[in-house]
């Protein structure tokens, strides 16, 4: 808490004991010196050579005439340690010189920057994956094999594999294999992958129903889903198939097939739809895309004679 309201040389003494009400009760206290409070005088970089300097202070959240906090301080070493890491430079090391001028009390703050070298990822080795198949881990990795270790790629990589919602376990662990050279381990834990529901209730229109869907979401290890699900009661029927590949051809297109057959008993008439449907997605980076959808359905009516006895 002190350190993060400037307070660079607060100290914390011995705790002492204190007993009331016969022992029954103790008392702790901790004595402080808290010291001055310290402002930011100066920011400053050095060892830089792949950023110019602007736009790393720009980087940096802490400024000059604020009260000096080691949480701020922290983050700044985070942002530049992810930013030299975007482009490659895993191993870059972040490390803040702090002089402080007790008589202003000031703090002269300079991040000392050792780059290291541009790292490149040998080889993915991918374990754990009993069904999935290994393209279906490997093509929603951001990273290659003989590409830049970029580590935002691997947190969007780590994200992505979450996403599938295959695995109940996602680990990518980097494994120094010389120099600015590291292999990817990637390892899963495999989860069911298969639903199935069921369920009824009861419609004024087309009274008692009863209603069940079963999906598998990783078909043979392929990444492709399948769902059949049926609808029945006594005035309605219906079926549909869908079948959806998110990865058409290897591309980051999903595409998804669907068919359907209905049947509805509107007591004069019924009502017969027999169709299917695809439609492509494109996928642009991580939060874009565009869909095109085309639709096919036959659809029948078929008037019912009723009497008059019937319709009372």
């Amino acid at each position: 808490f002190y350190l993060n309201h400037g307070y660079i040389n607060i100290a914390v003494g011995e705790p002492r004991r204190i007993f009331h009400n016969h022992r029954k009760t103790m008392e702790i206290r901790f004595p402080l010196t808290e010291g001055d409070q310290f402002r930011i005088a100066h920011v400053g970089v050095s060892g830089n050579t792949l950023f110019g300097k602007k736009e790393i202070l720009k980087a940096i959240k802490t400024k000059p005439s604020q009260i000096f906090s080691r949480k701020r301080l922290q983050k700044d070493i985070n942002n530049l340690t992810r930013k030299y890491g975007h482009k490659g430079y895993a191993f870059a090391i972040v490390t803040p010189q702090i002089v402080p001028n007790i008589r202003k009390k000031t703090v002269n703050l300079t991040f000392l920057i050792t780059e290291g070298g541009l790292v490149h990822i040998r080889k993915i080795n991918i374990a754990g994956n009993e069904l999935t198949r290994d393209k279906v881990i490997r093509r929603v990795l951001g990273v290659q094999e003989s590409g830049i270790m970029d580590t935002q790629a691997l947190q969007d990589s780590y994200r992505n594999l979450n996403n599938l919602n295959f695995f109940k376990n996602v680990q990518i662990v980097p494994q120094q294999v010389g120099d600015n050279l590291v292999d990817l381990n990637v390892k899963v834990k495999e989860k069911p992958t298969g639903t199935f529901s069921i369920g009824g209730g009861y419609s004024t229109l087309f009274g008692v129903m009863g209603m069940a869907t079963i999906a598998q979401n990783n078909i043979f290890g392929t990444g492709d889903s399948v769902s059949l699900s049926g609808e029945l009661g006594g005035f309605i029927t219906m079926y549909s198939l869908t079948i959806t590949d998110p990865y058409f051809m290897d591309t980051p297109t999903a595409a998804s097939l669907s068919f359907f057959d209905t049947f509805m008993d509107y007591f004069t008439y019924w009502n017969s739809a027999l169709g299917g449907s695809l439609s492509l997605t494109r996928r642009f980076g991580y939060y874009f895309s565009t869909s095109l959808s085309w639709l096919v359905e036959t659809e029948q009516i078929f008037l019912v004679a009723v009497t008059p006895q019937q319709a009372q």
